[in-house]
């Protein structure tokens, strides 16, 4: 009897070790639960300018500020928009990273983007992305999410845009479409863990394909 409970006991603890050793660790997750926030009120956000035409890349991370917002607290990266007379596209993608030493397991950041007019008033929030595929090789660093917005001056005095997270959305996984090298090129869906951090870009165009 109690060399069955032994060997009850010696699976059980390879069994926890097996899954600690493959359940995917992400720090900042736990940084950004304790991570003080920047400010009370949208208007106290650091509103980087973007110009009409440019394509900007950055990073959002635990070195970004965070801030307590409805779907809960998140990094986030804020933008003023240009004053347009003309209707005009806003293009966000979201990055596939793999691992790096903040994590064990591949990961993306899922965005949300709000966008604000010029008193900070929230007109729309969009968290709909399209997932794009790599379109060819067999690294699934250029897989993105896409989120393009369609924005017209003379429907809303949108202002101001904000990209972050949610709660709800770092609870979940997503479903990435990539392509591998297997018998031939074959499209295929693969699960990431939705992260706090992440690798973005920005367009600001007149047109899209």
């Amino acid at each position: 009897m109690k060399k069955a409970k032994l060997n009850i006991l010696l699976l059980a603890c390879v069994l926890a070790l097996s899954c600690a050793t493959h359940e995917p660790v992400n720090p900042a997750r736990r940084d950004l639960e304790s991570a003080a926030v920047c400010c009370d009120r949208y208007e106290k956000f650091d509103y980087q300018p973007l110009k009409f035409g440019d394509t900007q890349s950055f990073t959002i991370d635990t070195r970004s500020p965070a801030f307590n917002f409805d779907g809960g607290k998140s990094y986030f990266k804020a933008f003023h928009l240009p004053v347009q007379g003309r209707s005009y596209f806003i293009v966000v993608n979201s990055y596939f990273t793999d691992k790096d030493n903040l994590s064990r397991s591949p990961y993306i950041f899922r965005p949300v983007v709000m966008l604000l007019d010029a008193q900070y008033r929230v007109t729309r929030r969009i968290d709909q992305g399209v997932v794009k595929p790599i379109e060819s090789g067999n690294s699934m660093n250029h897989t993105s999410l896409e989120i393009e917005i369609s924005v017209n001056p003379r429907a809303a005095d949108e202002r101001f845009m904000v990209v972050y997270t949610t709660s709800a959305l770092l609870s979940q996984v997503t479903e990435l479409r990539v392509y591998k090298y297997s018998y031939g090129r074959i499209e295929e869906d693969y699960p990431v863990q939705n992260a706090p951090i992440g690798r973005l870009q920005i367009q600001l165009t007149s047109w899209r394909e």
